[in-house]
This record gives structure tokens, C-alpha cells and sequence, in this order.
């Protein structure tokens, strides 16, 4: 979820507020109602294929230009391959990576529902999460079980209480 990545993520770095509190984990959840969800999420895992240490600016970047570039509404009028292709420019602008090496991964390859390069890892990752039952995002788990109660609205102040309360609970 942008919107419970923006405040968290500065707040877990080195010197954020969360800092050291708790191990932040982002798993990708496509959700196929957006249709452009997919192709996005192809691209993420690309740029962590390539360049895993990019991977944090490469999502920022994302989220930040979701609401303006990367609406339903924007991208009903684009094919996949555009799609993929701004995406690929995006990685350029924000990581260590040429827009090729981004574009050469989502680019569909093979027979039928072969996909491209990292579909396999939307298959996988949808899998897991259909086992798990997040459908939605954020789904926040906890040692494994999930915490309904975390709101993609919440606060740091939110976060650092629920830390608090599962410290004492140790």
C-alpha cells in the first residue's frame, strides 16, 4: 500500500523512528481488479531480479507517481508494452539500471500464457498470498498472524504502539 509505505518506510531506516524496533518486510500483492497491477508488479520484480539494493527507491518512486501516472484511468488507454515500457524508463530515472535491462525482462516471450521473464514470480508470490489470505493491501502480519487492525491510514505514533504492546507482551 502507498499509502502505509510513505510514512513507514522513512521511519524504519537507520535513524527513522521504528529504526531497529522491528524486521519491515515488503511483499508485492498484485491486485488483478487494477488492471495495470501486474505489469507493475512485474516491473518491481525486475528491478529487484537486477538490482535488489534498488529496489526501496525503485517503490518509492512508484508511489509517489501512482495516483498522477499509474491510475486505471491512466494506463486504460495503453498497451502492456507501453506500460511496461515507462515503467522501464522509470527504473532508469531511479535506480542503477538502463531502461533495456528493465524492459528486456518484461517483455513477453514464449508460447501462449508463457508472460516474460518474471512472471513466474507473480505466480509464485500470488500463490503464497492466496494461502495466506491477503487479497488486500496492507495485509500486515505479526510472527505470522495477521493484524487486521493496521490501517493503511495509520500513523507512526499507531505503529510505535503496537510495537510497545507486543514488546510488553514478551
Amino acid at each position: 500500500s502507498a499509502k502505509a509505505y510513505a510514512p513507514l518506510h522513512p521511519a524504519i531506516i537507520p535513524g527513522g523512528a521504528l529504526a531497529g524496533r522491528a524486521n519491515f518486510v515488503v511483499h508485492q500483492v498484485v491486485q488483478p481488479w487494477h488492471s495495470q497491477s501486474t505489469v507493475m508488479h512485474e516491473a518491481c520484480f525486475a528491478v529487484r531480479k537486477l538490482a535488489p539494493g534498488d529496489f526501496p527507491a525503485y517503490l518509492a518512486a512508484i508511489f509517489d507517481k501512482l495516483m498522477m501516472e499509474y491510475t486505471v484511468e491512466m494506463t486504460k488507454d495503453e498497451t502492456r508494452s507501453q506500460t511496461a515500457a515507462r515503467l522501464a524508463q522509470l527504473a532508469a530515472e531511479t535506480t542503477s539500471l538502463k531502461a533495456a535491462q528493465v524492459e528486456e525482462l518484461l517483455a513477453i516471450t514464449g508460447k501462449g500464457n508463457d508472460g516474460c521473464a518474471v512472471s513466474q514470480m507473480v505466480r509464485w508470490t500470488t500463490k503464497y498470498h492466496r494461502a495466506r489470505g491477503a487479497h488486500v493491501t496492507p495485509t500486515v502480519f505479526v510472527n505470522g498472524i495477521e493484524a487486521p487492525q493496521v490501517s493503511s491510514k495509520w500513523s507512526i505514533e499507531e505503529y510505535a504502539a503496537l510495537l510497545d504492546e507486543l514488546e510488553a507482551a514478551v
